[in-house]
C-alpha cells in the first residue's frame, strides 16, 4: 500500500492502521514537500516512517509541477494526437514496439520522449525526471527516453552533463523493487538508425521539446498548439471531444 505522509495526525493514524493490517514491508509512505511545507512536517513524517519501519519516498513537488504532470499524464492515458508527433511523422514508423528492442526499450509501458539539444535544457530534464518519480509514487509505470540531438563535440558535452542525472534516476528506479517498474533511457540521436528513430517518434505517447514555447507559458493557461507542429505536449487531453473515428485504436477506453 502507498499512502501520503503529511506529518499530521490523520496520515500518522492511517499509516499505523496500514502497518497493523498489512505489515511494514507492504506499506510505502510518500512525502511531497513544497516551498510551503514546514520543516516540522517533513521531520515528523520521516520520524513516523522510521518508527513504523516502512519505506519512505520523498518527491518534492510544486503546484505548477503537479498541473503540468497531470497534463502530460492525460496524454499517456488517453490517445490524443495533439500531444504526439505530427501525422506525417507517425507514418514513418514501422514494426511497433519490437523496433525499440535494439535500444533495450520493451515498449510495454507508455513512453515520454524528450529531445535535448543543449545543457540549457537540463532544467526540463530534471522536471521530467521528477514527473516520472511522481507518477511512480502513484503506481503509474512510465518510461522516459532522453534523446540527445546535439552532434559531435556538443553531443559529447551534453552526454557528460546528462550522465549524473541519468545515473541518479536509474539508481532511484531500481532501489525499491516493490514499486512498479519504470525505466529511463538516454540515447544519442546521431547514433540511431532511421527505423529506431522513427519508431520512437511513433510509439511515444508524449513528445517534448525544450524549445517548444508552450513550456514557458503558465501551466494554468497552456498555449494553443497548431496541428502542423511536430513536437508538443502542452494542452490537457480532452477525452470527451475525441470521436471514435479520430482514435488510432478504438479500444473502448479512449485509445
Amino acid at each position: 500500500m502507498i499512502l501520503g505522509l503529511s506529518g499530521g495526525i490523520d496520515s500518522a493514524l492511517s499509516a499505523a492502521i496500514a502497518v497493523d493490517a498489512l505489515g511494514p514491508e507492504n506499506v510505502v509512505g510518500v512525502m511531497m514537500p513544497s516551498r510551503f511545507s514546514s520543516a516540522g512536517s517533513i521531520s515528523d513524517s520521516e520520524t513516523l516512517a522510521e518508527r513504523l519501519g516502512i519505506r519512505a519516498l520523498t518527491v518534492p513537488i510544486e503546484p505548477a509541477h503537479a498541473a503540468r504532470f497531470a497534463q502530460w499524464l492525460s496524454a499517456l492515458l488517453i490517445s490524443d494526437s495533439r500531444q504526439r508527433a505530427a501525422s506525417e511523422v507517425l507514418t514513418r514508423g514501422r514494426g511497433g514496439p519490437p523496433i525499440l528492442w535494439a535500444a533495450g526499450i520493451s515498449g510495454d509501458r507508455p513512453i515520454v520522449l524528450l529531445r535535448v539539444d543543449s545543457s540549457a535544457a537540463l532544467s526540463r530534464v530534471e522536471e521530467l525526471l521528477l514527473a516520472q518519480q511522481y507518477w511512480r509514487s502513484k503506481r503509474l509505470a512510465v518510461d522516459v527516453v532522453l534523446l540527445n540531438t546535439a552532434s559531435g563535440d556538443d553531443g559529447d558535452t551534453l552526454d557528460r552533463a546528462l550522465a549524473p542525472l541519468v545515473i541518479a534516476q536509474q539508481g532511484w528506479l531500481k532501489a525499491d523493487p516493490a514499486m512498479v517498474t519504470a525505466e529511463l533511457f538516454s540515447l544519442r540521436d546521431e547514433a540511431l538508425k532511421d527505423d529506431l528513430r522513427h519508431g520512437l517518434l511513433t510509439v511515444a505517447r508524449v513528445l517534448l521539446d525544450p524549445n517548444d514555447p508552450s513550456h514557458t507559458a503558465p501551466v494554468a493557461a497552456p498555449t494553443p498548439v497548431k496541428a502542423a507542429d511536430a513536437l508538443r505536449a502542452s494542452t490537457p487531453a480532452q477525452a470527451a471531444g475525441i470521436s471514435a473515428s479520430q482514435r488510432e485504436f478504438a479500444n473502448g477506453s479512449g485509445g
